[in-house]
């Protein structure tokens, strides 16, 4: 391997293998947080359900896409109770309240969608991405992990039903966290479903300066 492949060699990442049955800590840079069952399987078979039609959903006026990121739109959080609970449930996990509550961004990747390389940063009306929360409904067969290059060490989060990911894009002093840069790798075989609550707040509200609530002392 000569100079510019080393240089260009992408870094080794360590999958994340196990059960994870309550909130636990993947890494501490960025602040990355797994659960496996955050999501039961009636629960799981409920937003399913209700997002199924796509069609139906444009019909009542969502924007729904289609492109190499794979089908995608915005669920209004009212359109159900089950999907209610499960975001009000988020918040109490995390400790804190989204200023820009009134959707989850539903996002379904067939064989070969993926994502690329990006972090979460946008403020709407003062509030800032302090955290995302993602939630798996269906698992690929193969593929389809979202990976942290830079994260210390780099990782790669592999997905299973009713799995629970959760990062916060910014470091304690309130300002963007590079290392939290994450890409959703291609999907090789199989379908992934997900459901992705983007949570918006003060930069310096205790969640970013303390972490999750559920992980305090």
């Amino acid at each position: 391997m000569n100079e510019q492949q080393v240089r260009h060699a992408e870094p080794e990442r360590e999958v994340v293998s196990g059960h994870f049955p309550a909130w636990t800590a993947i890494r501490a840079v960025p602040r990355l947080y797994v659960m496996d069952g955050f999501a039961s399987d009636a629960e799981v078979e409920r937003v399913l359900t209700l997002t199924r039609d796509l069609d139906a959903w444009r019909q009542r006026g969502a924007n729904v896409k289609r492109d190499a990121t794979g089908a995608s739109f915005e669920l209004p959080v009212a359109a159900d109770e089950v999907l209610g609970a499960l975001v009000a449930r988020t918040y109490d996990m995390l400790g804190v309240e989204n200023a820009v509550n009134f959707s989850v961004r539903f996002r379904h990747y067939r064989t070969n969608d993926s994502h690329p390389l990006h972090t979460d940063t946008y403020t709407i009306n003062g509030a800032h991405l302090v955290a995302t929360a993602l939630l798996c409904l269906t698992s690929p067969e193969e593929g389809g992990s979202t990976d942290f290059p830079s994260a210390s060490p780099p990782v790669r989060v592999p997905y299973r039903r009713g799995r629970m990911v959760s990062w916060l894009n910014l470091v304690p002093a309130g300002t963007e966290d590079p290392q939290a840069a994450h890409a959703g790798a291609a999907v090789t075989a199989g379908d992934k479903i997900t459901i992705t609550n983007f949570i918006y707040a003060d930069p310096h509200c205790r969640l970013v300066r303390e972490g999750p609530a559920c992980l305090r002392p």
